[in-house]
């Protein structure tokens, strides 16, 4: 069994981080590295859920979110018996997110599994697209206005 250990070193504060990392409006752009069209639902809270859906609104993945601390630690585990409509995974794994000041910014590290080797193979490469996607999102400063929102309120248009 495998894991994935990515980190990157970011020109931008944790809360916005955090804000491309959990705003529905945000998530699709480097959330498309794994699936094009792909969004989180999610309170963000610890015990929460969160459903990472298709472009369709099918939803791909459930997963429950072990710790969240905004700004700081989001945990998020996916187990076999919540993913049925995925037989591609046959093991429990998490998503382990990071955020850790420098004197840059912020390190956005990222620990994924444990998978075995095919599992692995498949998402390692996205995460490295995906983490790419997010210094773009949050070094260019683009917002679709969270930030002047209510949390889970739809960008307006």
């Amino acid at each position: 069994m495998r894991t994935i250990d990515k980190s990157i070193e970011l020109n931008a504060s944790p809360a916005r981080v955090w804000e491309v990392l959990t705003t529905p409006g945000l998530i699709p752009r480097w959330a498309g590295a794994f699936s094009p069209g792909a969004n989180a639902e999610s309170d963000w809270k610890t015990g929460g859920e969160v459903l990472w859906k298709n472009r369709d609104g099918k939803v791909m993945m459930r997963g429950e979110i072990l710790e969240a601390r905004p700004s700081e630690v989001l945990k998020v585990e996916f187990r076999p018996e919540q993913n049925t409509h995925m037989p591609e995974f046959s093991n429990a794994f998490a998503e382990n997110y990071s955020l850790s000041p420098t004197a840059r910014g912020v390190r956005l590290s990222i620990n994924a599994g444990p998978f075995n080797d095919e599992d692995y193979a498949q998402m390692a490469a996205p995460w490295d697209e995906a983490l790419g996607i997010i210094r773009e999102q949050v070094e260019e400063g683009v917002s679709d206005g969270a930030a002047d929102r209510p949390h889970g309120a739809p960008p307006t248009v």
